[in-house]
């Protein structure tokens, strides 16, 4: 599938260094990342190029008006939070349910917990809080990395969930050309699947 496009929707708190995993997913030194900003990339998959596209919601009020319409479409959203710091579980909830209520719902949504590097042994954010916050939503991708110190870590987070997010477009696309033939299919596919 020769020019898929994949969305991601960047969103959490503000200072949890989303510029800077966009800039390392964009694979550019510096965190010059503007909120709003939609970014342009692309990898291969398979011998295919895939084209990707990133937006990084902001977290602060002013990009909150401008929510649904970032979200229309996404294939996937990174709702990112502070792991050197005490997780906040409302906040998280609050990101995973404007995810959940503006993105598509095939949409794949995935945790991730940024600046691992700077977690002080017994402190930072629980990994059972974050784990129970999954479950409770269902989210089966939950990454802790350092977007920072970790681009190999950050890279291959990306690269799975673009993986995933091509595999359920192709599933779709075959889908909607198996319909067209009268064909029909088994059941809704979801990307957040571990492969």
């Amino acid at each position: 599938m020769e020019g898929a496009t994949i969305k991601f929707v960047v969103t959490g708190d503000p200072e949890c260094g989303k510029k800077t995993l966009v800039s390392r997913i964009r694979r550019v030194k510096n965190p010059e990342s503007e909120p709003g900003v939609t970014h342009l990339i692309d990898r291969r998959i398979g011998g295919n190029k895939v084209n990707a596209t990133i937006t990084d919601l902001d977290g602060t009020e002013r990009f909150r008006a401008a929510t649904s319409s970032t979200y229309r479409g996404a294939d996937v959203v990174l709702v990112m939070f502070d792991a050197s710091e005490r997780l906040d579980t409302h906040k998280i909830g609050e990101w995973v349910g404007s995810a959940e209520r503006y993105a598509p719902n095939d949409a794949c949504i995935a945790l991730v917990g940024n600046k691992s590097d700077k977690v002080v042994s017994g402190l930072g954010a629980d990994a059972e809080v974050v784990k129970e916050i999954a479950g409770n939503h269902n989210i089966t991708h939950h990454y802790y990395l350092s977007a920072l110190n970790g681009a190999e870590a950050t890279e291959c987070m990306f690269f799975e969930l673009l993986r995933s997010a091509h595999q359920l477009k192709q599933g779709k696309l075959a889908s909607s050309t198996r319909k067209a033939n009268g064909q029909t299919t088994d059941s809704k596919k979801k990307c957040c699947v571990v492969m």
